[in-house]
């Protein structure tokens, strides 16, 4: 785990304690993906990537939709009303990974 500015202060000194957390496997394996996530620009192509999806929906024009919130790939679909339960359920079986995070807000993801 990873924190920055007032997260990083949330815990101190024997506030919190794992087994595992902190041996060197696990501290190799973090790194590594901390370089290929450098090393393959996977923050880049998120954040295009992300606004991409955003300005495809806005350009939708839907009137159900009235936003898009969030940031990179983790982007909510701001509805209208309390419709996103229903409407994760339709998307789901037409294969989708959708999850309502609020009444009316819709989480997308491709499977």
């Amino acid at each position: 785990m990873m924190a920055f500015d007032d997260a990083a202060t949330l815990l101190g000194p024997g506030m919190h304690a794992s087994t595992f957390g902190g041996n060197p496997v696990c501290c190799a394996a973090a790194l590594a993906v901390l370089d290929t996530i450098e090393s393959e620009h996977l923050l880049d192509a998120t954040k295009r990537l992300g606004e991409r999806i955003r300005r495809g929906i806005e350009a939708l024009d839907h009137p159900l939709v009235t936003g898009v919130r969030g940031a990179g790939l983790l982007l909510g679909i701001v509805l209208r009303g309390p419709a996103a339960g229903a409407l994760a359920a339709v998307m789901c079986d037409e294969g989708f990974l959708a999850q309502a995070a609020q009444p009316d807000v819709l989480r997308i993801a491709r499977r």
